[in-house]
Protein backbone atom coordinates (compact mmCIF):
# COMPACT_ATOMS: atom_id res chain seq x y z
CA UNK A 1 0.00 0.00 0.00
CA UNK A 2 1.06 3.22 -0.94
CA UNK A 3 -0.59 5.88 1.42
CA UNK A 4 0.30 9.29 2.35
CA UNK A 5 0.87 9.58 5.20
CA UNK A 6 1.15 6.30 7.14
CA UNK A 7 1.14 6.25 10.69
CA UNK A 8 3.97 4.97 12.64
CA UNK A 9 4.43 4.23 16.66
CA UNK A 10 6.37 3.24 18.97
CA UNK A 11 6.43 1.29 22.01
CA UNK A 12 7.02 3.53 24.96
CA UNK A 13 7.20 4.37 28.46
CA UNK A 14 5.67 2.50 31.84
CA UNK A 15 2.98 5.16 32.23
CA UNK A 16 -0.49 3.00 33.57
CA UNK A 17 -3.05 2.62 31.05
CA UNK A 18 -6.10 4.83 31.45
CA UNK A 19 -9.17 3.54 33.66
CA UNK A 20 -11.84 2.39 31.62
CA UNK A 21 -9.99 0.85 28.06
CA UNK A 22 -11.09 -2.14 26.56
CA UNK A 23 -8.70 -5.13 26.64
CA UNK A 24 -10.33 -7.37 24.14
CA UNK A 25 -8.88 -10.86 23.46
CA UNK A 26 -5.78 -9.36 25.91
CA UNK A 27 -4.56 -10.38 28.60
CA UNK A 28 -3.45 -8.79 32.32
CA UNK A 29 -1.37 -5.13 31.26
CA UNK A 30 -2.24 -5.77 27.40
CA UNK A 31 -0.53 -8.67 27.23
CA UNK A 32 -1.09 -11.67 24.35
CA UNK A 33 -0.03 -14.86 26.31
CA UNK A 34 0.90 -17.85 24.41
CA UNK A 35 2.11 -20.72 26.36
CA UNK A 36 4.24 -22.98 25.15
CA UNK A 37 2.39 -26.11 24.18
CA UNK A 38 3.55 -29.28 26.06
CA UNK A 39 1.98 -32.92 26.02
CA UNK A 40 -0.66 -33.15 28.39
CA UNK A 41 -0.56 -36.63 30.66
CA UNK A 42 -2.72 -38.26 28.49
CA UNK A 43 -1.07 -37.28 25.32
CA UNK A 44 0.72 -40.53 24.13
CA UNK A 45 4.81 -41.19 23.87
CA UNK A 46 5.31 -41.44 20.10
CA UNK A 47 2.20 -42.98 19.31
CA UNK A 48 -1.46 -42.18 18.41
CA UNK A 49 -4.24 -42.38 21.36
CA UNK A 50 -7.30 -44.56 19.76
CA UNK A 51 -5.99 -44.43 15.74
CA UNK A 52 -8.93 -46.08 14.58
CA UNK A 53 -11.31 -44.81 16.36
CA UNK A 54 -12.63 -48.24 17.88
CA UNK A 55 -12.67 -46.59 21.48
CA UNK A 56 -16.23 -44.48 21.55
CA UNK A 57 -17.34 -41.67 21.07
CA UNK A 58 -18.56 -38.67 22.89
CA UNK A 59 -20.67 -35.76 21.18
CA UNK A 60 -19.75 -37.77 17.88
CA UNK A 61 -16.05 -37.14 18.29
CA UNK A 62 -13.71 -40.30 18.54
CA UNK A 63 -12.83 -40.60 22.14
CA UNK A 64 -9.21 -39.18 22.81
CA UNK A 65 -9.38 -36.93 19.85
CA UNK A 66 -10.35 -33.06 20.10
CA UNK A 67 -13.35 -32.01 17.61
CA UNK A 68 -13.46 -28.74 16.00
CA UNK A 69 -15.11 -26.94 13.16
CA UNK A 70 -15.44 -23.44 11.74
CA UNK A 71 -17.94 -20.84 13.13
CA UNK A 72 -20.64 -20.97 10.10
CA UNK A 73 -21.24 -24.80 11.34
CA UNK A 74 -23.76 -24.13 13.66
CA UNK A 75 -25.02 -28.11 13.63
CA UNK A 76 -23.81 -31.42 14.85
CA UNK A 77 -20.58 -32.11 11.84
CA UNK A 78 -18.73 -35.14 13.65
CA UNK A 79 -20.42 -38.63 14.47
CA UNK A 80 -19.54 -42.19 14.74
CA UNK A 81 -18.82 -43.50 11.16
CA UNK A 82 -19.92 -47.05 12.08
CA UNK A 83 -21.36 -47.05 8.20
CA UNK A 84 -18.15 -47.01 6.22
CA UNK A 85 -14.48 -47.94 8.13
CA UNK A 86 -10.98 -49.02 6.61
CA UNK A 87 -10.09 -50.75 10.20
CA UNK A 88 -12.35 -52.39 12.56
CA UNK A 89 -15.95 -51.33 12.68
CA UNK A 90 -15.79 -47.46 13.01
CA UNK A 91 -14.66 -44.23 11.44
CA UNK A 92 -14.68 -40.32 12.21
CA UNK A 93 -17.68 -39.22 10.18
CA UNK A 94 -17.88 -35.41 9.36
CA UNK A 95 -20.87 -33.69 7.71
CA UNK A 96 -19.79 -31.09 6.18
CA UNK A 97 -22.95 -28.50 4.55
CA UNK A 98 -22.23 -26.16 1.87
CA UNK A 99 -20.75 -22.75 3.11
CA UNK A 100 -22.95 -19.81 3.58
CA UNK A 101 -23.07 -17.31 1.08
CA UNK A 102 -20.38 -14.97 1.10
CA UNK A 103 -17.93 -18.08 2.98
CA UNK A 104 -15.58 -20.48 1.08
CA UNK A 105 -12.97 -23.12 2.54
CA UNK A 106 -15.35 -24.07 5.44
CA UNK A 107 -13.95 -27.02 7.69
CA UNK A 108 -13.88 -29.31 10.36
CA UNK A 109 -11.93 -31.83 12.00
CA UNK A 110 -10.07 -33.65 14.75
CA UNK A 111 -7.13 -33.26 16.36
CA UNK A 112 -4.65 -35.27 19.10
CA UNK A 113 -1.40 -33.85 20.73
CA UNK A 114 1.40 -36.77 20.70
CA UNK A 115 4.41 -36.63 23.15
CA UNK A 116 7.58 -36.79 20.83
CA UNK A 117 11.51 -36.04 20.65
CA UNK A 118 12.16 -32.39 19.47
CA UNK A 119 14.79 -32.31 16.33
CA UNK A 120 13.63 -35.73 15.38
CA UNK A 121 11.36 -36.87 12.17
CA UNK A 122 7.68 -38.12 12.16
CA UNK A 123 5.54 -39.43 9.97
CA UNK A 124 2.04 -40.04 10.27
CA UNK A 125 -1.11 -41.83 7.64
CA UNK A 126 -4.24 -41.58 7.54
CA UNK A 127 -7.33 -43.27 5.38
CA UNK A 128 -9.88 -40.83 4.18
CA UNK A 129 -13.05 -41.99 2.26
CA UNK A 130 -14.58 -38.87 0.53
CA UNK A 131 -18.60 -38.61 -0.43
CA UNK A 132 -18.75 -35.07 -2.45
CA UNK A 133 -22.30 -33.46 -4.00
CA UNK A 134 -23.35 -35.25 -6.94
CA UNK A 135 -23.40 -31.97 -8.31
CA UNK A 136 -19.55 -31.94 -8.61
CA UNK A 137 -18.16 -32.44 -12.14
CA UNK A 138 -14.23 -32.48 -11.22
CA UNK A 139 -12.27 -33.72 -8.16
CA UNK A 140 -11.71 -31.64 -5.77
CA UNK A 141 -14.24 -28.89 -6.73
CA UNK A 142 -16.58 -29.23 -3.75
CA UNK A 143 -15.01 -31.72 -0.91
CA UNK A 144 -10.94 -32.39 -0.43
CA UNK A 145 -9.56 -33.77 3.00
CA UNK A 146 -5.93 -33.27 4.82
CA UNK A 147 -3.80 -34.67 6.85
CA UNK A 148 -1.18 -32.61 9.38
CA UNK A 149 1.35 -32.54 11.65
CA UNK A 150 2.16 -29.39 13.68
CA UNK A 151 6.09 -29.64 14.92
CA UNK A 152 5.19 -26.92 17.55
CA UNK A 153 2.19 -29.00 18.91
CA UNK A 154 -0.60 -26.52 19.31
CA UNK A 155 -3.68 -27.06 21.19
CA UNK A 156 -5.45 -26.91 17.47
CA UNK A 157 -6.43 -29.18 14.93
CA UNK A 158 -5.58 -26.42 12.60
CA UNK A 159 -2.51 -24.21 14.33
CA UNK A 160 -0.05 -21.33 12.85
CA UNK A 161 2.48 -23.93 12.24
CA UNK A 162 0.66 -26.95 10.53
CA UNK A 163 2.39 -29.01 7.71
CA UNK A 164 -0.16 -30.34 5.62
CA UNK A 165 -0.52 -33.72 3.26
CA UNK A 166 -1.05 -33.51 -0.50
CA UNK A 167 -5.22 -33.01 -0.30
CA UNK A 168 -7.06 -35.95 -0.78
CA UNK A 169 -10.07 -35.09 -3.75
CA UNK A 170 -10.76 -38.62 -5.17
CA UNK A 171 -14.21 -39.60 -4.07
CA UNK A 172 -15.47 -42.82 -3.64
CA UNK A 173 -12.67 -44.66 -2.57
CA UNK A 174 -10.41 -44.63 0.61
CA UNK A 175 -7.16 -43.61 -0.31
CA UNK A 176 -4.29 -42.75 1.95
CA UNK A 177 -2.57 -39.80 2.73
CA UNK A 178 0.88 -38.89 4.03
CA UNK A 179 2.75 -36.18 5.75
CA UNK A 180 6.19 -36.15 7.38
CA UNK A 181 7.80 -33.31 9.81
CA UNK A 182 10.58 -32.90 11.97
CA UNK A 183 9.73 -32.01 15.63
CA UNK A 184 10.47 -28.43 17.30
CA UNK A 185 9.31 -28.70 20.57
CA UNK A 186 8.27 -31.81 22.75
CA UNK A 187 5.04 -32.15 21.68
CA UNK A 188 3.82 -33.02 17.69
CA UNK A 189 -0.23 -31.98 17.12
CA UNK A 190 -2.04 -34.45 14.60
CA UNK A 191 -4.68 -33.35 12.48
CA UNK A 192 -7.73 -34.49 10.08
CA UNK A 193 -9.55 -32.17 8.43
CA UNK A 194 -12.60 -32.15 5.78
CA UNK A 195 -12.66 -28.53 3.43
CA UNK A 196 -16.36 -27.74 1.94
CA UNK A 197 -14.97 -25.07 -0.74
CA UNK A 198 -18.17 -23.43 -2.42
CA UNK A 199 -21.18 -22.23 -1.01
CA UNK A 200 -22.37 -24.57 -4.17
CA UNK A 201 -23.83 -27.92 -4.56
CA UNK A 202 -25.97 -28.40 -1.61
CA UNK A 203 -25.29 -29.83 1.72
CA UNK A 204 -24.67 -33.64 1.05
CA UNK A 205 -21.11 -33.70 1.45
CA UNK A 206 -19.43 -36.30 3.90
CA UNK A 207 -15.96 -37.51 5.26
CA UNK A 208 -14.98 -40.63 6.82
CA UNK A 209 -11.71 -40.74 8.37
CA UNK A 210 -9.61 -44.22 9.73
CA UNK A 211 -6.40 -46.11 10.19
CA UNK A 212 -4.18 -43.28 11.31
CA UNK A 213 -0.43 -44.45 11.83
CA UNK A 214 2.39 -42.17 13.10
CA UNK A 215 6.08 -43.18 13.14
CA UNK A 216 9.39 -42.03 14.71
CA UNK A 217 11.27 -42.08 17.50
CA UNK A 218 9.84 -43.01 21.00
CA UNK A 219 10.20 -40.20 24.09
CA UNK A 220 11.94 -41.62 27.07
CA UNK A 221 12.45 -40.10 30.54
CA UNK A 222 10.11 -37.46 32.29
CA UNK A 223 7.37 -35.96 30.47
CA UNK A 224 7.91 -31.99 30.04
CA UNK A 225 5.69 -30.10 31.83
CA UNK A 226 4.49 -26.38 30.77
CA UNK A 227 6.61 -23.35 32.64
CA UNK A 228 4.85 -21.07 34.74
CA UNK A 229 3.98 -17.13 32.87
CA UNK A 230 6.91 -15.05 33.06
CA UNK A 231 7.48 -12.37 35.24
CA UNK A 232 5.79 -8.81 34.09
CA UNK A 233 9.43 -7.08 34.24
CA UNK A 234 7.47 -3.97 35.00
CA UNK A 235 6.90 -5.90 39.07
CA UNK A 236 10.89 -6.07 39.05
CA UNK A 237 11.62 -2.51 39.24
CA UNK A 238 12.55 -1.84 42.30
CA UNK A 239 11.53 1.48 45.11
CA UNK A 240 13.67 4.43 45.32
CA UNK A 241 13.53 7.14 47.77
CA UNK A 242 14.82 10.28 48.80
CA UNK A 243 16.05 13.43 46.93
CA UNK A 244 18.21 10.92 44.45
CA UNK A 245 16.38 8.51 42.89
CA UNK A 246 19.40 6.78 41.82
CA UNK A 247 20.10 3.20 43.34
CA UNK A 248 23.99 2.98 44.47
CA UNK A 249 25.04 6.85 42.26
CA UNK A 250 28.78 6.63 43.83
CA UNK A 251 29.37 3.09 43.01
CA UNK A 252 30.41 2.39 46.51
CA UNK A 253 28.79 -0.74 46.88
CA UNK A 254 30.30 -4.46 45.77
CA UNK A 255 31.39 -5.18 42.10
CA UNK A 256 30.19 -8.38 40.57
CA UNK A 257 31.64 -9.40 36.97
CA UNK A 258 32.72 -5.73 36.77
CA UNK A 259 29.47 -3.98 37.32
CA UNK A 260 28.14 -2.44 41.03
CA UNK A 261 25.75 -3.46 42.69
CA UNK A 262 22.13 -2.21 41.57
CA UNK A 263 23.24 -1.52 37.96
CA UNK A 264 23.00 -3.72 35.12
CA UNK A 265 25.54 -4.08 31.94
CA UNK A 266 25.03 -3.23 28.52
CA UNK A 267 27.31 -3.42 25.56
CA UNK A 268 26.97 -2.94 21.44
CA UNK A 269 29.33 -2.61 18.72
CA UNK A 270 30.23 0.80 17.05
CA UNK A 271 29.19 3.68 18.40
CA UNK A 272 25.56 4.59 18.04
CA UNK A 273 23.38 5.39 21.07
CA UNK A 274 19.66 4.41 21.74
CA UNK A 275 16.95 6.83 22.61
CA UNK A 276 13.78 6.73 23.88
CA UNK A 277 11.23 9.86 23.05
CA UNK A 278 9.62 11.09 25.98
CA UNK A 279 6.21 12.21 24.40
CA UNK A 280 5.09 8.52 24.81
CA UNK A 281 2.04 6.77 23.17
CA UNK A 282 1.53 9.79 20.15
CA UNK A 283 1.33 8.67 16.63
CA UNK A 284 3.37 9.86 14.31
CA UNK A 285 3.36 10.08 10.48
CA UNK A 286 5.15 7.77 7.88
CA UNK A 287 6.44 10.60 5.56
CA UNK A 288 6.24 8.70 1.68
CA UNK A 289 6.05 11.49 -1.55
CA UNK A 290 3.33 13.48 -0.83
CA UNK A 291 1.24 15.24 1.60
CA UNK A 292 2.29 18.75 3.36
CA UNK A 293 5.55 18.49 5.23
CA UNK A 294 3.41 20.69 7.95
CA UNK A 295 1.58 17.74 8.83
CA UNK A 296 4.34 15.92 10.31
CA UNK A 297 4.94 18.91 12.34
CA UNK A 298 0.98 18.93 13.68
CA UNK A 299 0.72 15.71 14.86
CA UNK A 300 3.67 16.59 17.18
CA UNK A 301 5.24 13.01 17.05
CA UNK A 302 7.33 10.66 19.06
CA UNK A 303 8.23 8.81 15.72
CA UNK A 304 8.07 9.67 12.42
CA UNK A 305 9.13 7.46 9.08
CA UNK A 306 10.93 9.00 6.07
CA UNK A 307 10.93 7.23 2.90
CA UNK A 308 14.14 7.55 0.38
CA UNK A 309 15.05 6.50 -2.84
CA UNK A 310 16.90 3.29 -3.55
CA UNK A 311 20.34 3.16 -2.38
CA UNK A 312 21.10 0.72 -4.91
CA UNK A 313 20.59 2.45 -8.67
CA UNK A 314 21.03 6.00 -6.67
CA UNK A 315 22.82 6.81 -3.52
CA UNK A 316 22.07 10.28 -3.28
CA UNK A 317 18.44 9.70 -4.04
CA UNK A 318 17.17 10.82 -0.86
CA UNK A 319 13.33 10.99 -1.41
CA UNK A 320 12.11 12.93 1.87
CA UNK A 321 14.40 11.42 4.56
CA UNK A 322 16.27 14.75 4.11
CA UNK A 323 12.60 16.30 5.66
CA UNK A 324 14.29 14.92 9.14
CA UNK A 325 16.94 17.71 8.90
CA UNK A 326 14.29 20.28 8.44
CA UNK A 327 12.15 19.12 11.20
CA UNK A 328 15.25 18.60 13.31
CA UNK A 329 15.19 22.44 13.51
CA UNK A 330 11.98 23.04 15.47
CA UNK A 331 12.57 21.84 19.29
CA UNK A 332 9.62 19.49 19.49
CA UNK A 333 11.74 17.39 17.50
CA UNK A 334 14.53 17.27 19.35
CA UNK A 335 13.74 13.46 21.13
CA UNK A 336 11.43 12.20 18.11
CA UNK A 337 12.84 9.24 16.83
CA UNK A 338 13.39 9.12 12.98
CA UNK A 339 13.50 6.27 11.15
CA UNK A 340 14.73 5.98 7.88
CA UNK A 341 13.41 3.47 5.09
CA UNK A 342 14.93 3.61 1.62
CA UNK A 343 13.35 2.38 -1.36
CA UNK A 344 15.42 -1.28 -1.94
CA UNK A 345 12.03 -2.68 -3.12
CA UNK A 346 12.73 -1.86 -7.35
CA UNK A 347 16.00 -3.92 -6.00
CA UNK A 348 15.10 -7.09 -4.08
CA UNK A 349 16.33 -9.50 -6.36
CA UNK A 350 19.83 -8.03 -6.12
CA UNK A 351 19.62 -8.09 -2.23
CA UNK A 352 18.68 -11.33 -2.10
CA UNK A 353 20.51 -12.79 -4.36
CA UNK A 354 23.57 -12.83 -2.09
CA UNK A 355 21.95 -12.24 1.27
CA UNK A 356 24.91 -11.72 4.11
CA UNK A 357 27.42 -10.11 1.52
CA UNK A 358 24.52 -7.91 0.62
CA UNK A 359 23.05 -7.13 3.66
CA UNK A 360 26.28 -5.63 4.81
CA UNK A 361 27.20 -3.54 1.58
CA UNK A 362 23.38 -2.43 2.40
CA UNK A 363 24.72 -1.01 5.87
CA UNK A 364 27.37 0.80 3.87
CA UNK A 365 24.58 2.34 1.73
CA UNK A 366 22.73 3.69 4.59
CA UNK A 367 26.27 4.98 6.21
CA UNK A 368 26.29 7.29 3.19
CA UNK A 369 23.31 8.47 3.13
CA UNK A 370 23.58 9.10 6.94
CA UNK A 371 26.38 11.33 6.12
CA UNK A 372 24.01 13.14 3.92
CA UNK A 373 21.02 13.03 6.87
CA UNK A 374 22.72 12.53 10.12
CA UNK A 375 19.52 12.98 11.81
CA UNK A 376 18.45 9.73 10.65
CA UNK A 377 17.96 7.38 14.29
CA UNK A 378 17.58 3.90 13.00
CA UNK A 379 17.45 2.32 9.52
CA UNK A 380 15.29 -0.14 7.79
CA UNK A 381 15.90 -2.79 5.16
CA UNK A 382 13.37 -4.78 4.10
CA UNK A 383 9.48 -4.26 4.19
CA UNK A 384 7.29 -6.96 4.61
CA UNK A 385 9.60 -8.91 3.66
CA UNK A 386 9.07 -12.74 2.20
CA UNK A 387 7.96 -15.33 5.41
CA UNK A 388 7.09 -18.25 3.44
CA UNK A 389 9.73 -20.18 1.86
CA UNK A 390 12.51 -17.47 1.95
CA UNK A 391 12.30 -16.91 5.60
CA UNK A 392 16.15 -17.85 6.04
CA UNK A 393 17.12 -15.63 3.30
CA UNK A 394 15.10 -12.91 4.96
CA UNK A 395 17.35 -13.46 8.71
CA UNK A 396 20.33 -13.56 6.85
CA UNK A 397 20.26 -10.23 5.28
CA UNK A 398 18.61 -8.49 8.30
CA UNK A 399 21.27 -10.50 10.41
CA UNK A 400 23.98 -9.19 8.31
CA UNK A 401 22.68 -5.90 8.07
CA UNK A 402 22.28 -5.44 11.57
CA UNK A 403 25.52 -6.41 12.38
CA UNK A 404 27.51 -4.63 9.74
CA UNK A 405 25.40 -1.27 10.59
CA UNK A 406 26.60 -1.76 14.49
CA UNK A 407 30.23 -1.88 12.72
CA UNK A 408 29.29 1.70 11.21
CA UNK A 409 27.85 3.14 14.11
CA UNK A 410 24.40 2.83 12.86
CA UNK A 411 20.93 1.57 14.35
CA UNK A 412 18.32 -0.82 12.66
CA UNK A 413 14.62 -1.45 12.48
CA UNK A 414 14.91 -5.15 11.83
CA UNK A 415 12.31 -6.90 9.74
CA UNK A 416 9.08 -4.74 9.64
CA UNK A 417 6.98 -7.53 8.90
CA UNK A 418 3.65 -7.01 7.51
CA UNK A 419 0.65 -7.30 10.16
CA UNK A 420 0.26 -11.68 10.30
CA UNK A 421 3.47 -12.21 10.02
CA UNK A 422 5.28 -14.50 10.07
CA UNK A 423 2.51 -16.63 9.22
CA UNK A 424 3.54 -19.09 11.46
CA UNK A 425 4.26 -17.31 15.13
CA UNK A 426 6.59 -19.75 16.28
CA UNK A 427 9.26 -19.16 13.70
CA UNK A 428 10.12 -16.38 16.32
CA UNK A 429 11.66 -19.11 18.22
CA UNK A 430 12.51 -21.97 15.64
CA UNK A 431 16.61 -22.12 16.48
CA UNK A 432 16.50 -24.46 13.28
CA UNK A 433 17.19 -21.29 11.26
CA UNK A 434 20.60 -20.27 11.01
CA UNK A 435 20.88 -17.40 11.78
CA UNK A 436 18.01 -17.85 13.76
CA UNK A 437 15.43 -14.59 14.48
CA UNK A 438 16.30 -15.10 17.85
CA UNK A 439 19.83 -14.69 16.90
CA UNK A 440 18.50 -11.22 14.63
CA UNK A 441 16.54 -9.87 17.59
CA UNK A 442 19.43 -10.48 19.67
CA UNK A 443 21.28 -7.47 18.25
CA UNK A 444 18.28 -5.42 16.33
CA UNK A 445 18.07 -2.31 17.95
CA UNK A 446 14.39 -2.24 17.01
CA UNK A 447 11.73 -4.70 16.05
CA UNK A 448 9.45 -2.87 12.88
CA UNK A 449 6.29 -4.89 12.67
CA UNK A 450 3.14 -3.26 11.14
CA UNK A 451 -0.09 -3.13 12.69
CA UNK A 452 -2.87 -2.45 11.10
CA UNK A 453 -6.50 -4.13 12.18
CA UNK A 454 -7.43 -7.60 11.35
CA UNK A 455 -9.98 -8.04 7.94
CA UNK A 456 -13.42 -8.19 10.12
CA UNK A 457 -13.07 -5.48 12.70
CA UNK A 458 -10.91 -3.17 10.44
CA UNK A 459 -9.92 -1.10 13.69
CA UNK A 460 -6.15 -2.17 15.37
CA UNK A 461 -7.73 -2.56 18.51
CA UNK A 462 -11.10 -0.51 19.38
CA UNK A 463 -14.44 -2.92 18.97
CA UNK A 464 -13.05 -5.64 18.59
CA UNK A 465 -15.65 -8.00 18.29
CA UNK A 466 -14.77 -11.25 15.27
CA UNK A 467 -10.64 -10.38 14.99
CA UNK A 468 -8.26 -11.23 17.89
CA UNK A 469 -6.30 -8.14 18.20
CA UNK A 470 -3.18 -10.37 19.85
CA UNK A 471 -3.04 -12.03 15.74
CA UNK A 472 -2.90 -8.97 13.99
CA UNK A 473 -2.73 -5.09 15.70
CA UNK A 474 -1.55 -6.12 18.84
CA UNK A 475 0.82 -9.22 17.38
CA UNK A 476 4.32 -8.03 18.75
CA UNK A 477 2.88 -8.56 22.22
CA UNK A 478 2.71 -12.34 21.61
CA UNK A 479 6.27 -12.20 20.48
CA UNK A 480 7.63 -10.41 23.48
CA UNK A 481 5.73 -13.35 25.58
CA UNK A 482 7.35 -15.66 23.64
CA UNK A 483 10.51 -14.43 24.47
CA UNK A 484 10.00 -13.56 28.03
CA UNK A 485 9.13 -16.96 28.99
CA UNK A 486 12.29 -17.84 27.22
CA UNK A 487 14.55 -15.14 29.43
CA UNK A 488 15.57 -13.77 25.44
CA UNK A 489 16.79 -10.84 24.75
CA UNK A 490 13.31 -8.38 23.08
CA UNK A 491 14.26 -4.99 21.06
CA UNK A 492 11.90 -2.21 21.78
CA UNK A 493 9.22 -2.47 18.74
CA UNK A 494 8.61 0.27 16.49
CA UNK A 495 5.21 -0.32 14.60
CA UNK A 496 6.04 1.20 11.56
CA UNK A 497 2.47 1.36 9.68
CA UNK A 498 -0.87 0.80 10.99
CA UNK A 499 -4.50 1.58 10.75
CA UNK A 500 -7.55 -0.09 9.34
CA UNK A 501 -7.39 -3.28 7.85
CA UNK A 502 -8.45 -1.38 4.42
CA UNK A 503 -8.90 2.44 4.04
CA UNK A 504 -10.64 3.89 5.58
CA UNK A 505 -11.16 7.17 4.38
CA UNK A 506 -15.05 7.32 3.42
CA UNK A 507 -15.30 4.07 5.07
CA UNK A 508 -15.03 5.17 8.63
CA UNK A 509 -15.58 8.55 10.51
CA UNK A 510 -12.34 10.32 11.98
CA UNK A 511 -13.50 10.52 15.31
CA UNK A 512 -13.26 6.93 14.67
CA UNK A 513 -10.13 6.68 13.70
CA UNK A 514 -9.14 9.23 16.39
CA UNK A 515 -10.52 6.90 19.01
CA UNK A 516 -8.49 3.58 17.59
CA UNK A 517 -5.16 5.48 17.20
CA UNK A 518 -5.46 6.70 21.23
CA UNK A 519 -6.95 3.58 22.29
CA UNK A 520 -3.36 1.99 20.59
CA UNK A 521 -1.23 4.87 22.15
CA UNK A 522 -2.61 3.29 25.58
CA UNK A 523 -1.91 -0.08 25.37
CA UNK A 524 1.51 1.13 23.99
CA UNK A 525 2.23 3.34 27.41
CA UNK A 526 1.48 0.25 29.30
CA UNK A 527 4.84 -1.24 28.92
CA UNK A 528 8.20 0.16 27.90
CA UNK A 529 9.33 -2.03 25.08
Amino acid sequence: MHVCPKLVAVVGSALALSAGAAWAYVGVNGTCPLPTPYPSPSAGAGVVNNPSMEGGFTAGVANQWVGWKDSTYTIQVHSDGSDRFSDGTHSQRLYLPQPPPGYSDQEAGIYQQIWVVPGATYTATARFYLSPPTQQTYNGEDLVAWLGLDPFGQESGDGYGMIWSVNVATPNTWITASVTAKAVLPVMTLGLKGTRKFPQHGNEARVWMDQVTFSGPIPTGERPGPEPDPTDPETLIPATLGSNLVANPGFEETFTNGVSAGWNKWWTTGTGTWKQSQRMGKVGPGRYDCGDLNECSYMNPKTVLLMGGDPHTNPNNLGVMGDATTLANESKFQDTIFVGRPFIDPSLPYYEADPVTRGREYAEQCKYQESLVPRIDCWQAFNEPDWGGNWQRTLNFEHAFAQRAHELGLKTCSLNLSTGSPGNIWRMIDETYEPSCRDLLAIADYLGHHVYGGPNDQMMVANQDRDDACSFGLRPRRFKDLYDRRAWRFPPVIATEGSTYGGWIGMFSPDTITNDLNLMGQYMNATRW
